[in-house]
This record gives structure tokens, C-alpha cells and sequence, in this order.
């Protein structure tokens, strides 16, 4: 399944939290089921390392997550405390269902 998302001027930051979209996917993922994709980020700010990737995941509750991956370290979640108001996101991902 292939999917898009597009939140423009970002209004509400949650206070706290990982970045997430109760996605209301179409079709349920397959258990274990491998997400690619790519996420295209406008003014928002990761602070950190260099980070090189940023890319979407779903977790066990079916939200999409947004993940980076930096120089040297693990990978983890776009927390909210990167965003601001009107800020801009683009996820595009495919994933697997058991269908």
C-alpha cells in the first residue's frame, strides 16, 4: 500500500511527545512489516548531530512516527519540540498487509 500525507501551516504543537499521525491507514500492516518512504521537512528544526536521513516508520498502534538517523548514533523520533507554528511536512511510504 502506498500512502501521502501533507500537513501544511502546522497550528497546534502538542506540548511534549514524539511526532506522530494517528494515521488511520487504509489497510491494517502486516505484523513486523517493513515501512520505506521518504519525509520532506519544511523549517523544521532537529537539533542534534548532523542528521543525514529522515524517514517514517509505523508503530504497533498503527500511527506513522518520523525518525532521523544522524552521524555516529542511533536512530530515533522527531519529537514535537522540533516543530513550530507553519511548519510543513510530506510523508510518502509504502508497507506490506497480510491481505
Amino acid at each position: 500500500v502506498h500512502c501521502w500525507s501533507q500537513i501544511q501551516n502546522i497550528g497546534s504543537i502538542p506540548g511534549s511527545g514524539n511526532f506522530s499521525i494517528d494515521s488511520g491507514l487504509p489497510f491494517a500492516p502486516a505484523i513486523d512489516s517493513m515501512v520505506c518512504g521518504s519525509v520532506m521537512l519544511n523549517y523544521v528544526n532537529i537539533n542534534g548531530g548532523s542528521t543525514y536521513s529522515v524517514v517514517p516508520t509505523i508503530d504497533a498502534a498503527e500511527d506513522v512516527l518520523i525518525y532521523k538517523l544522524e552521524d555516529n548514533d542511533e536512530w530515533g523520533p522527531v519529537t514535537w519540540s522540533a516543530f513550530s507554528t507553519n511548519d510543513d511536512v510530506q510523508i510518502y511510504l509504502t508497507y506490506y498487509t497480510e491481505a
